[in-house]
């Protein structure tokens, strides 16, 4: 969820407690402002080697190596992320069907809270 330039976590799921519900970034610092920036899906499998993703100041913090996420739309406008993070290296790609899957939970939170 990001309000006023500040991206706010609404809820999480996580063994590790790395990010927890209401904790909050500014955006930019972010994997998640080029999601907001240009409503696409980002699949990173090892962020340290990609150009220019090791710039976000969130990853310096937290050593992320994976991360998967996509736009979560309330009518017209992007409302926030879905995203998958990971502090290890994920061996491969992203598949399609992986894909695949959270932008088609994406759209399932945006019909409902578009909705509502």
């Amino acid at each position: 969820l990001s309000v006023d330039d500040l991206y706010e976590i609404a809820s999480v799921r996580s063994a590790t407690k790395v990010f927890v519900p209401g904790e909050s970034f500014p955006l930019d610092d972010t994997l998640c402002r080029d999601i907001f920036a240009k409503g696409i899906t980002i699949a990173l499998t090892l962020i340290a080697r990609e150009p220019g993703q090791s710039l976000y100041p969130l990853w310096e913090k937290m050593d992320i190596e994976a991360f998967i996420g996509t736009s979560i739309y309330k009518r017209v406008e992007i409302w926030g992320t879905l995203n998958f993070t990971n502090l290890k290296i994920k061996r491969g790609p992203f598949k399609e069907c992986e894909i695949n899957y959270i932008e088609n939970a994406a759209r399932r939170l945006s019909d409902a809270l578009s909705s509502s």
